[in-house]
C-alpha cells in the first residue's frame, strides 16, 4: 500500500544508500516478518516456467502456464499465495479441486489493517502443462497468487533450481533493503544460463495512476532502479518478475545474494512511497555435468577409497562432489590442491561422485559409511 509523506527531511540517515529520502515517518516503519528460506531445490535437464495472477478485491482468478517445451515431463508444481488475515485461512481451490496450503510465512501488514500470511500447496498432481488454471475459494484480502512448474526435458542442459521462499514486509517511510542468500546450487563456469523470478505482494500506483514509490532490485552486483518496478504488473497488488542474469552470476558460484527496497518517490511525485512485500524467489542455474569428464592421462595421480579421496601429486584446480543424480553437494577444494588424503565422512553417509578438474581431470565414486 501507498503513504503519502508530509514532511521529508532531506538529510536522513537511517538505513544506507539512501538517495532520496528523509527522516522515518511517525511510528513506522514496521518491517519485519518469518523472513526467506530455503524451501526446495532439484538437479535435472530442464527448467522451471511461472504463471501468476492478481486477487486483491476479487477471490477468483486464472493462472496461465506457457513454455514448456513438447516432450517434457512434469516433476515438481507450486502454487504460492499471500493474504491478509485475521487469523490464518489457507483454503482455496485449484482448478475445481479443494486444497489447503501449508503456512510458510507471516509478515506485518503492508500498511493495511491485517498481517500477511503466505502459503504453499504442491499441486504437481493438477497440473498437465501448459495451459490456463482456475483459482477460487480464497479470502477476499487475498493479494495474488503465482503458480511455478518444474519440467525435465533430455534436450535441455543439467541445470540446478532452487527455490527459496517465505514472507517479508518493507512499510515504506525511507530507504529499506531486505537481502537474503540463495544456495544449494553450483553454477557452470563460465556461466551459459541464469534465470530467476521474484515474487511480490502489495506493489502498486497510488489509485489516480501516478507512480508511487522508487524500488530496487538486486542480484549481486547487479541493481535494477524504477519507479514503476514492484507496481502490481501482474493484477492488482501482485508481482512476478524475471530476469536472465548469466552475465551478472559469478563463476562457479555456489550462492548469491538478491533483494529489494523501497524508497520514496521525491524523482516525480514529492514523497509517495509503496509498502511491499516478497515471497522470495526461484533461481535456475546451468550446472556442470558430474559424468561428462574424462579421465585425463594424469588421472592415475587421483585415488577413490572408502570415505576419501587421496591426490598423489601436488595439482591445480577444483575437487567437488555430487550426488548421484548430478546434484552439487560440495566443493571440497580449489585452487592449489596440495598431495593427501581429503576426508569425505563430514558429507555424511551415501555414495558421491567426485570430479577433479583442471591440471588433471579425474572422475571416480567414493561410498561414505
Amino acid at each position: 500500500m501507498y503513504m503519502l509523506l508530509s514532511l521529508l527531511a532531506l538529510n536522513g540517515t537511517w538505513g544506507s544508500n539512501c538517495p532520496d529520502c528523509g527522516d522515518e515517518v511517525s511510528g513506522g516503519p514496521r518491517h519485519g516478518g518469518t523472513g526467506i528460506s530455503f524451501y526446495y531445490a532439484d538437479t535435472l535437464h530442464g527448467n522451471y516456467v511461472t504463471g501468476d495472477t492478481g486477487l486483491y478485491y476479487v477471490t477468483t482468478g486464472t493462472v496461465t502456464i506457457s513454455g514448456i517445451p513438447a516432450g517434457a515431463t512434469i516433476t515438481k508444481a507450486f502454487l504460492i499465495w499471500t493474504s491478509l488475515l485475521t487469523a490464518s485461512n489457507p483454503a482455496m481451490t485449484f482448478n475445481g479441486t479443494p486444497l489447503t496450503g501449508t503456512l510458510i510465512g507471516t509478515a506485518p501488514s503492508p500498511c493495511r489493517s491485517n498481517p500477511a500470511y503466505a502459503y504453499i500447496a504442491d499441486v504437481t498432481n493438477y497440473v498437465t502443462g501448459n495451459g490456463s488454471y482456475t483459482l477460487s475459494g480464497f479470502p477476499t484480502e487475498t493479494e495474488g497468487a503465482s503458480l511455478i512448474v518444474i519440467y525435465e526435458l533430455a534436450t535441455e542442459p543439467l541445470r540446478n533450481i532452487v527455490f527459496y521462499t517465505g514472507a517479508y514486509t518493507i512499510e515504506g517511510g525511507l530507504y529499506y533493503r531486505y537481502n537474503w542468500t540463495m544456495s544449494n546450487f553450483r553454477a557452470d563456469n563460465p556461466v551459459g544460463y541464469a534465470k530467476i523470478t521474484f515474487f511480490f505482494y502489495d506493489g502498486q500506483d497510488i489509485p489516480n495512476g501516478s507512480d508511487c514509490g522508487w524500488e530496487y532490485l538486486y542480484y549481486e552486483a547487479y541493481a535494477d532502479s524504477n519507479k514503476q518496478l514492484i507496481a502490481g504488473w501482474d493484477g492488482a497488488y501482485w508481482d512476478d518478475t524475471t530476469f536472465q542474469m548469466a552475465g551478472w552470476t559469478p563463476p562457479g558460484a555456489t550462492s548469491i545474494q538478491v533483494g529489494y527496497a523501497t524508497d520514496c518517490d521525491n524523482h516525480n511525485q514529492g514523497g509517495c512511497t509503496d509498502c511491499i512485500g516478497t515471497m522470495g524467489a526461484i533461481l535456475a542455474v546451468n550446472t556442470p555435468n558430474p559424468t561428462s569428464t574424462e579421465e585425463t592421462a594424469g588421472a592415475g595421480t587421483v585415488r577413490f577409497g572408502p570415505g576419501y579421496v587421496e591426490l598423489r601429486v601436488k595439482t591445480a584446480g577444483e575437487l567437488v562432489a555430487y550426488a548421484p543424480d548430478g546434484r552439487f553437494v560440495s566443493l571440497i577444494g580449489s585452487g592449489e590442491l596440495m598431495p593427501g588424503r581429503y576426508d569425505l565422512r563430514g558429507l555424511g553417509p551415501g555414495l558421491y561422485i567426485v570430479r577433479l578438474v583442471g591440471q588433471n581431470n579425474a572422475i571416480g565414486k567414493v561410498l561414505v559409511r
